[in-house]
Order: C-alpha cells, then structure tokens, then sequence
C-alpha cells in the first residue's frame, strides 16, 4: 500500500502525515486485541491504571495527553463493563481509579495481543528507527505537557 504525502505550499505537513500514521498504527492495535475485546485506548488506560495501582483522572489525563471529556467518556466505559473502580479519597473533589479483578484479567488477556501488535510495528518501522522516533515523539510530548 502506497502512502500519499501531504504536502502544503509543497512541503510535508507534520500533523497529517502523524495523524495518519496515528491512525494506522491504531486501527493495528485495535484489529490486535479485537479477540480480547478491548479497544487499543481502553488497553493504555487499563495499562497506566494498573501499572500505578491507583491513580487520578487529572493525573491519567497528563500521562496520556488526552483531553479530559474524552478520557472521562473513555473511564466510564471502563467502569460499565466492570473493568475499573472508582475509589472514594478523604478529599471529597478527588476520585481515584483502580483496577477492579476482572480488569486485572482483562489486562493479562491483552499483554501478549498488544506485545504481538507491537512487534509487528516494531519490525515494520526498524528496531533503532523506533528507538529514535520513539525518543523524539516522547520528547515532544513532554514538551506540549
């Protein structure tokens, strides 16, 4: 598949061509963990959940750089299904998020779906291409955070 560049006033434009990437490389993942019925999203708030133990939706929302109303619609698909909690704090305002047990499992299903999409990504882009892109995009984020 030949992918078309973007470009405007003949110069490639770096918020399509990484939104299209973005998109790609979601709809991998997706297609990667349909068996365990996660979407990719619902795999990295379960993933950032349980590798905190417990965290909160502002400091979920840093992490993952997403804006809160989607994240928030995101978490309470997540606690529908039963997959996460919300745990009262002494501060009233602050609702802290666990993962609940069959989140737990959920999230175990999933590791060696997402390792296996992530693999595939990685051979694709080149092990040390990834390790630089990777490093680049980490740094660009951080920076906009």
């Amino acid at each position: 598949m030949s992918m078309h560049k973007t470009e405007i006033a003949g110069e490639r434009c770096v918020c399509a061509t990484l939104r299209k990437a973005s998109r790609s490389v979601t709809q991998l993942f997706d297609a990667a963990l349909r068996p365990c019925g996660l979407r990719a999203t619902q795999f990295h708030i379960l993933a950032e959940v349980g590798g905190a133990g417990e965290t909160t939706i502002t400091r979920l929302t840093k992490r993952m750089a997403m804006d809160q109303t989607t994240l928030t619609r995101s978490i309470a698909i997540l606690e529908r299904d039963g997959l996460i909690k919300a745990v009262a704090k002494a501060d009233a305002r602050l609702k802290a998020l666990q993962l609940t047990a069959k989140g737990g499992r959920a999230l175990r299903e999933a590791q060696p779906l997402w390792a296996s999409a992530q693999e595939r990504m990685v051979k694709m882009i080149g092990s040390e291409s990834w390790k630089l892109l990777g490093d680049e995009l980490e740094r660009v984020a951080d920076s906009e955070s």
